[in-house]
């Protein structure tokens, strides 16, 4: 369930200006109806059974989570001169769908990332399909197009 569900995760660890440790934990999933079937999934009954226990002898701890549903072409992450972080740096698996063209047809994984520096892909309204990347016009050349 898992595999075909999560597309990736990543976490952060930093202290607020009173010294207080803070782990944070993103999640990216394929889509609102995975998040909930996990949620009522045995996995997680077994997380939650485990917090309910911890927490009654470590009540300095806390926890919360946010749940963001994005619509398609409604959201972009842009890395320029920077590593995959977030979204970027996760990946998800293509199930070989058992066709044969001219050998073997294997599971692979698979990231998210373009090259967006050139064409339609070389802006905001481009990459999010709202428009043919033309606003460079108005803006003047991209200058991290080769």
């Amino acid at each position: 369930m898992l595999t075909k569900s999560v597309l990736g995760q990543t976490a952060w660890t930093s202290k607020d200006r009173t010294s207080c440790p803070e782990i944070l934990n993103i999640s990216y999933w394929r889509d609102l109806e995975a998040v909930h079937a996990f949620a009522h999934s045995p996995l997680h009954r077994e997380a939650w059974d485990y917090w309910n226990r911890t927490i009654k002898s470590h009540d300095f701890l806390g926890i919360h989570h946010e749940i963001y549903e994005a619509e398609a072409k409604h959201w972009e992450n842009v890395y320029a001169n920077f590593q995959p972080t977030g979204l970027g740096a996760t990946s998800y698996l293509k199930r070989a769908d058992g066709k044969l063209e001219g050998g073997e047809v294997a599971d692979e994984w698979v990231s998210p990332l373009l090259p967006a520096n050139k064409g339609k892909l070389s802006t905001s309204s481009g990459r999010l399909g709202w428009g043919k990347g033309d606003e460079n016009e108005k803006y003047g050349k991209n200058v991290y197009e080769d």
